[in-house]
């Protein structure tokens, strides 16, 4: 039963939501900014479980919301291509760049989504020469170049909003559509679809790795073919 089930989601797949942090790219890119630019004091954990386990979803939307305002204050009034270019020197995680590569020559819409700022996420695809469908991110003010204050936080329970929203602007039904994750962040996107199509990526918490139904670390060349293949 298991196998048939990994069997349909893996022909069916024609959506693919996947995080950006400690998935398409092997560190924090915010912390690595932030050792960048000196502001070492901002070291608070996103997901720091030490803080967030036995918390209900809006105790956990208010930490990740205060977290990334914080990280994102530090490098206010920076410019926005210097931040970039910074975001760039994180290592990106083998075999993502075959993944979008096989996904848009397959005409399989991707959505990259995280509590990184959607401006370092676009950042992070250059170079990629790939396409991705969306990308959902902190909506961060760039105001003559430079960086400004934070419009709204991409929360774990925004990031399953514009899912929603973008499954039924790409006509997608849920059952098609497979979630790539790594924390409890990610939980409410992957509540969206079966727990066939929720896939752990370098997850450590053991509340993740029991949410989803395949685990992957490392590197994505065995998730691209057991999505493609």
């Amino acid at each position: 039963m298991v196998m048939e089930k990994d069997r349909q989601a893996r022909t069916r797949v024609r959506g693919i939501v996947c995080d950006v942090g400690h998935v398409i790219i092997r560190d924090s890119v915010l912390n690595h900014v932030l050792r960048r630019i000196g502001a070492h004091d901002v070291s608070r954990v996103l997901y720091d479980m030490r803080v967030l386990a036995g918390k209900d979803a809006q105790e956990v939307e208010r930490w990740v919301d205060a977290v990334i305002r914080e990280k994102v204050a530090a490098f206010e009034s920076r410019s926005a291509r210097e931040i970039q270019d910074i975001a760039r020197e994180v290592a990106l995680t083998p075999g993502i760049r075959r993944l979008l590569w096989v996904a848009q020559r397959r005409g399989v819409p991707v959505l990259l989504m995280g509590a990184v700022p959607a401006l370092v996420t676009r950042a992070l695809l250059t170079g990629m020469r790939v396409t991705v469908d969306e990308v959902v991110g902190t909506d961060v003010a760039v105001t003559d170049g430079r960086i400004g204050r934070v419009r709204s936080v991409c929360t774990p329970l925004r990031k399953a909003e514009a899912v929603k929203v973008w499954l039924r602007r790409r006509k997608l039904k849920r059952r098609d559509c497979v979630v790539i994750g790594d924390s409890i962040g990610d939980v409410p996107t992957m509540r969206l679809v079966p727990r066939c199509n929720r896939v752990g990526f370098n997850a450590t918490h053991r509340s993740v790795k029991r949410y989803v139904g395949r685990n992957y670390a490392a590197n994505m060349h065995e998730l691209t073919r057991w999505l493609f293949q």
